[in-house]
């Protein structure tokens, strides 16, 4: 309760005009449980914690710069990988050839349909061609872990193979064969390791 100039008591909804000012609504008696004022609210609410986020992510960022001007690097030279092993060249060039013959397989018998897009069939040209392209970036970095996605990417290529193998088409034949050059590579790796 204030007074006015006349000196009568008037009641007064407090902070109504900070609220209008600061955020451009009110939130009187009326407006308390409109839906207009509590999306508003939450609106507002989101946008300051958007900005908040952003602040830390800087901060973060900020961060990792430091730390790594600390450790001697330039922040845009980049961090060399492990040089691939002579031995794991070709089976990571075999596994990076692969990958490449079975997508644009997989291109083709999806546009062919039929027999060709059965799920089996396509869910083994997909095994194929994840194990390949992360066995292949396992022996690029020279992980100690290339010997077992070797040995899972063996077993992707062999069903692949086997699957594409059924097939008559030129295309399908060639992918065969290419799986299996995969295949004959990761075994050796795997079994070398």
């Amino acid at each position: 309760m204030s007074k006015n100039q006349a000196g009568k008591t008037v009641s007064r909804q407090p902070y109504t005009s900070d609220l209008k000012r600061s955020f451009g609504f009110t939130c009187g008696p009326a407006a308390k449980h409109s839906s207009q004022a509590q999306f508003q609210i939450k609106e507002l609410f989101m946008k300051r914690l958007v900005i908040v986020l952003v602040f830390f992510l800087g901060l973060a960022l900020i961060a990792g710069s430091a730390s790594v001007l600390a450790q001697g690097a330039k922040p845009t030279e980049k961090v060399e990988a492990k040089a691939t092993p002579p031995a794991n060249a070709g089976c990571a060039s075999e596994c990076k050839t692969c990958a490449a013959e079975c997508e644009k397989t997989l291109a083709y018998c999806l546009k062919q349909g039929g027999k060709h897009k059965e799920g089996k069939h396509i869910q083994a040209m997909k095994d194929c061609i994840a194990t390949c392209k992360i066995s292949h970036d396992f022996m690029s970095r020279g992980s100690d872990l290339s010997s077992q996605t070797c040995a899972v990417c063996a077993q992707a290529c062999k069903r692949c193979a086997d699957s594409c193998a059924t097939f008559t088409d030129k295309a399908m034949q060639e992918c065969a064969a290419e799986c299996r050059k995969c295949e004959k590579s990761c075994t050796e790796m795997d079994t070398a390791n």
